[in-house]
């Protein structure tokens, strides 16, 4: 039987620790889980997994006991993909948000392009039911270290972010429309073995224009493709994030 997964913001915690449980999740563990004392849940907290045994269940606070250490995350020989996501209309990119944790990625920045289809200002306000977003999903997919949501920013300062993270290579993958202007490769000549951090961009279903192309170039990055397939923005994220930690 698959035991349920909660999240600690505790960080030094071992066996025989007394954990209390977020506020967030009494209700869930009461009403809808209906856990007593004794039962056994996980807990994870963004570098360990443990088995821990409910002690006090009341409609104020949940504690449970760690009884063993289940999993680490190897952070040390980990290698991380950050995806720049292009803004787009709130049900897809809430969709993004899901699969890309699902699937592993280690730090997710909201990008504002020219063919964006919301702004900055709005990405802004929504920052805090993505983490929830991706709060449920990391749950659900067993993900011991959460994907970071990062401030959006423009594409004009992409820069700092490569900077600002350790980036080594950008990765952009290109539509049918920017091909002409750049330089790019196949999908299946994609290697990226002598880089620990890389950074994907997505755009928009309008691709991106001529200036931000310059920018990539600018910046060194990698364009890749698909032969003969036009992706929707929503599919190029899940489908890129997938095949690029499958090679990491």
């Amino acid at each position: 039987m698959r035991l349920n997964r909660f999240f600690t913001p505790r960080k030094h915690i071992g066996v025989g620790s007394s954990v209390k449980l977020e506020d967030s999740d009494i209700s869930h563990i009461r009403k809808v889980l209906r856990l007593a004392p004794g039962a056994q849940i996980l807990l994870f907290n963004n570098s360990k997994e443990y088995l821990a045994t409910l002690k006090i269940v009341s409609k104020d606070f949940i504690t449970a006991e760690i009884k063993e250490k289940v999993k680490e995350f190897d952070n040390e020989n980990t290698r991380e993909v950050t995806l720049f996501q292009s803004l787009l209309k709130a049900g897809k990119f809430d969709l993004i948000i899901e699969k890309t944790t699902e699937l592993g990625i280690d730090k997710f920045i909201p990008l504002e392009t020219e063919f964006s289809q919301s702004k900055l200002e709005d990405a802004s306000k929504k920052i805090m039911r993505w983490k929830n977003i991706v709060m449920a999903a990391s749950k659900q997919s067993g993900r011991i270290k959460m994907m970071d949501i990062l401030n959006p920013i423009k594409v004009n300062n992409i820069e700092s972010s490569l900077i600002e993270i350790g980036i080594e290579k950008l990765i952009v993958f290109v539509s049918e429309s920017n091909l002409k202007n750049c330089e790019f490769k196949n999908i299946k000549d994609l290697k990226l073995d002598n880089f620990k951090r890389v950074g994907v961009v997505i755009g928009s279903e309008g691709g991106f224009s001529p200036t931000e192309i310059e920018t990539f170039k600018k910046l060194e990055a990698m364009f890749i493709t698909m032969d003969n397939v036009v992706l929707r923005s929503e599919t190029a994220s899940v489908f890129f994030s997938g095949i690029i930690k499958n090679l990491y």
